[in-house]
């Protein structure tokens, strides 16, 4: 069974070793954080100032064998009726088995039947597609408002597929 609980700071320290490289770690935070490879403490930094407002909701998926997952949902408007996740990860011993759709699925349950969000936006960049494709698979629709967008990754350009899903 899946359980979300809180972020706490020392959840940081598990997260960031799912980050296997370079790459990975731009597909997960695109341009928040400027140095790879990131440290727990910075992840853990970062959380506590957005968390200061109460805009921002860091969360981690736990099963019987421990933490394995982690996202955020943050506010993005003042009567809190909308909000994005972002920072979706999970484990690298378990990707491709079910675990992101299941937490993903988790995180909507939460957003729309307890907090009584109106829709959740995400972006994923086009490279990343097993989490495109999960994302699809959990309810989500390309966002027809933003659309793509493209975001400056070095001396590169990813293009950023926007998503939406609706209560």
């Amino acid at each position: 069974m899946i359980e979300l609980k809180p972020f706490r700071r020392q959840d940081a320290k598990e997260i960031v070793k799912w980050i296997r490289d370079e790459e990975e770690f731009r597909l997960w935070s695109g341009n928040t954080f400027k140095v790879y490879p990131i440290q727990w403490k910075d992840l853990a930094d970062h959380y506590e100032n957005l968390s200061k407002d109460g805009t921002c909701i860091p969360m981690c998926a736990w099963d019987q064998d421990g933490i394995f997952g982690h996202f955020f949902l943050k506010y993005l408007d003042p009567e809190k009726k909308h909000m994005r996740i972002g920072f979706i990860i999970v484990d690298d011993y378990c990707r491709g088995l079910g675990y992101g759709k299941a937490m993903v699925q988790k995180a909507m349950e939460y957003a729309f039947l307890e907090l009584g969000i109106e829709d959740v936006t995400l972006g994923v960049f086009e490279q990343n597609e097993a989490a495109y494709q999960c994302y699809l698979t959990v309810g989500f629709e390309p966002n027809s408002e933003r659309g793509i967008e493209e975001e400056p990754m070095g001396t590169k350009v990813w293009r950023r597929h926007e998503l939406i899903m609706t209560r």
